[in-house]
């Protein structure tokens, strides 16, 4: 369900720039440049530009998805550690300089 209405949000939103990004350099070239030649090149990359604007947020937006474990992962693996700091940094200084080589040892080993 959320894999469906995350491209479905991309779609919507890659046609939105399609519509904006194509219509803007088709219908108005003057505002990018003078030159003919220049306004003539433009109107040949403008279908592969379409194509890409039509397609790019659909793709991030399935890419997001994809990579969110791996991200929650680098997320997690201090987390315990910070923890135990901000737990046992309520008491003494001296118990908290000794949690640092611990939870830098615990750390590199997981």
């Amino acid at each position: 369900m959320l894999l469906k209405s995350l491209v479905f949000i991309g779609a919507t939103l890659g046609l939105v720039l399609w519509a904006i990004g194509t219509s803007v350099p088709w219908l108005f070239p003057g505002v990018f440049t003078p030159d003919q030649n220049v306004i003539q090149e433009m109107h040949k990359v403008l279908l592969p530009y379409l194509l890409a604007l039509a397609v790019t947020p659909s793709t991030h937006s399935l890419e997001g998805t994809l990579r969110g474990p791996a991200n929650a992962l680098w997320i997690c693996e201090p987390l315990p550690s910070l923890i135990d700091t901000a737990v046992i940094g309520q008491g003494s200084s001296i118990e908290l300089a000794a949690l640092g080589p611990g939870t830098v040892y615990c750390d590199n080993i997981a």
